[in-house]
């Protein structure tokens, strides 16, 4: 996801790669939510899985829902670009957190 992020920063101009950038985009955005739920259902002790992953859902989509409103604020008074930076910073910010879960460190 970070990288089509990156790609489109770039080379945003040429149609034919805005297409693939966008496929790529949507790959990551869309395996994103059900990994994360498995995540957090492998996480949370077997007792409170289920209450994890309403607690899971009900923060997924006040993400999905917010941060579109805070796009369009970012995007109005600052403009594109910073809202490119924003999303590529969250998605070094997430693989950073996956590297270190790999890790076994957090």
């Amino acid at each position: 996801m970070a990288g089509s992020v990156l790609l489109f920063l770039y080379l945003g101009n040429n149609q034919a790669l805005y297409v693939l950038f966008v496929v790529l985009f949507g790959i990551g955005y869309g395996a994103s939510y059900p990994i994360l739920a498995a995540m957090a259902a492998n996480d949370a002790d077997e007792a409170l899985v289920p209450q994890a992953l309403q607690l899971f859902a009900l923060t997924y989509f006040i993400g999905i829902f917010g941060f579109p409103l805070a796009a369009g604020w970012l995007i109005v008074d600052v403009g594109t670009g910073a809202l490119l930076v924003l999303v590529i910073a969250m998605a070094a910010i997430e693989a950073t957190m996956a590297v270190f879960r790999a890790r076994g460190v957090a």
